[in-house]
């Protein structure tokens, strides 16, 4: 990181200061990205993993469930483990659409630190997500609030993965997804929809 000021009279000390900023900023960056954890006293992220990786399956290794942050799904994750008899620790990422495209990232961390051996997949009924296409998005933002998107963003995985035309489709293909990308091929993915308006968890093969 490189940060400048602009001061003609004392343009030594100016770049100095600058240089001394960048300095205070990337330590600060630095420390950041190390996160809180490894900050943590007397915690070690091997032996972390060493404990979770030694435990029995079922015992200390959590669900992971991707759901839409629609709040209106909010009993979807208590249904899920439900489902699949178990109270332990679970670990759940919302994002647009519950799409797994775009929780890919933690799923992989999730994996690094505690072995994960069930994934699940919700999407919803009434969804946002349904109800608009590409193009859609892309002209009205540039026409009532002057957001262009990029090109290259609009032809992503990321983007394409918004909008959903058929709900068993959509979580058959993340649960594909998942498998071909970032799973172990001991970890049971599963797929579900949930109905907001019944409250029902429909399984999807």
């Amino acid at each position: 990181m490189t940060t400048t000021f602009l001061d003609q009279s004392t343009d030594g000390d100016s770049r100095k200061d600058a240089e001394n900023t960048s300095e205070t900023l990337s330590n600060l960056i630095e420390n950041t990205d190390y996160g809180i954890l490894r900050k943590t006293p007397n915690y070690d992220v091997k032996i972390q993993r060493q404990r979770t990786h030694a435990r029995p399956p079922g015992e200390g290794r959590p669900v992971f469930i991707i759901c839409c942050y629609d709040p209106r799904t909010d009993p979807a994750a208590e249904l899920v483990l439900k489902h699949i008899n178990y109270a332990g620790l679970f670990l759940q990422v919302r994002v647009a659409g519950g799409r797994a495209i775009d929780a890919l990232r933690s799923l992989i961390t999730a994996h690094y630190m505690f072995h994960l051996e069930v994934i699940a997949v919700v999407h919803h009924t009434f969804c946002g997500c349904t109800s608009f296409t590409l193009s859609t998005i892309s002209e009205t933002l540039a026409k009532e609030d002057n957001i262009h998107i990029n090109e290259e963003i609009l032809n992503g995985e990321c983007i394409k993965a918004l909008t959903i035309e058929n709900l068993n489709k959509s979580v058959k293909d993340d649960m594909k997804l998942i498998r071909e990308r970032v799973a172990s091929p001991n970890a049971k993915i599963l797929g579900f929809v949930f109905d907001i308006r019944t409250g029902e968890l429909i399984p999807i093969e």
